[in-house]
């Protein structure tokens, strides 16, 4: 089980930030939403609140494919290859002392690790990272890991898990259970859409790499794709060699052809028959080809796996893009009228 997640110091803000709001209505005698009971300065501190964790469940989202899309600062940020070397090599020295037992802790180990950064130059591109061996034990080990100025996209991950859950929980203090108008029933809804599917994906986050596993044999799903792009590029180089004619045919065994067992057997009996003197590349080649199919299946299978852990996304990522738009036109209502 991937128990990181819960490990997370944001898990704590978070529940402050919604006991707090929590406690205040019970001190103040106040009931969620608009009735009776209810208080405009909690009506507006709430729905501040959830707007703020809303744009912080946001920016997640904008951290992270500002980083698959190349825009975060550490992809700007170059680093000379031989200050890089420069680098390790006074690593690897320093990890020398400490397994001589020259140095002992942490705070000292960093500080001199920090040092052949800066001499090197490039800590502004490098950290240092000091970590026990074996947990518990006294003995240590350093190693250089990317800065990453705007922090691990995994952490923000941790940010948009439990401000999203918070959300949720603030949204309901501030709408109350029976929204007063048909724009805050759809309002509501949507956040409890995103609220609910949000849940379902942090229970599959955490579940779905232990079913991957599971059903991973000999190969994982990166091993598996990874080695289904070698055997294709492996099969196009040989095919290559013969004719456009044959060509045509071996292409009619692999890949996505859909071709069964028996029908390639008499595509590839009908080309040892045309070329009988170069039968040992063509076995070879048909061997290949049967190769790249199986792994293609195991692929596929694996690709089954991971999206139906994935699948919660089809509803959530579309409901939070119209609960964006919603809370907009709501905040400028309420803010201009």
């Amino acid at each position: 089980m991937n128990t990181t997640l819960f490990r997370s110091r944001h898990s704590l803000l978070a529940s402050i930030i919604v006991v707090g709001l929590f406690v205040i209505a019970q001190m103040g005698g106040i009931s969620f939403g608009r009735g009776p009971n209810s208080d405009r300065t909690f009506i507006l501190l709430s729905g501040w609140t959830a707007l703020v964790m809303l744009l912080v469940v946001a920016a997640y989202v904008l951290r992270k494919y500002a980083h698959r899309g190349g825009y975060s600062p550490e992809k700007a940020l170059k680093v000379d290859h031989a200050s890089l070397e420069v680098a390790e090599n006074a690593l690897h020295r320093l990890q020398q002392r400490i397994n001589s037992g020259a140095l002992k802790t942490p705070a000292l180990i960093g500080s001199e690790a920090r040092k052949i950064l800066k001499n090197a130059g490039i800590q502004r591109v490098n950290r240092v990272l000091v970590e026990p061996v074996l947990a518990g034990d006294d003995a240590w080990t350093v190693r250089m890991v990317p800065t990453e100025p705007l922090g691990r996209v995994a952490r923000w991950m941790h940010v948009h898990v439990f401000y999203g859950t918070a959300f949720g929980a603030v949204l309901l203090m501030h709408s109350g259970f029976i929204p007063g108008s048909a724009f805050g029933w759809t309002l509501a809804g949507l956040g409890y859409i995103v609220f609910f599917t949000g849940l379902i994906g942090i229970f599959l986050w955490a579940r779905g790499p232990r079913w991957l596993t599971v059903r991973e044999h000999d190969l994982s799903i990166e091993e598996a794709s990874a080695l289904y792009a070698s055997l294709g590029r492996k099969r196009a180089e040989a095919i290559s060699v013969f004719s456009p004619e044959v060509a045509a045919r071996f292409n009619q065994l692999g890949g996505g052809s859909g071709a069964s067992a028996g029908q390639q057997q008499v595509i590839l009996d009908d080309i040892l028959h045309q070329l009988p003197d170069r039968r040992v590349e063509i076995q070879d080649l048909g061997a290949l080809i049967i190769q790249e199919m199986l792994v293609r299946q195991e692929l596929r299978a694996l690709q089954r796996v991971r999206a139906s852990f994935m699948a919660w996304r089809i509803v959530h990522i579309p409901a939070a893009l119209l609960l964006t738009g919603a809370v907009a036109v709501h905040v400028v209502s309420i803010w201009k009228f």
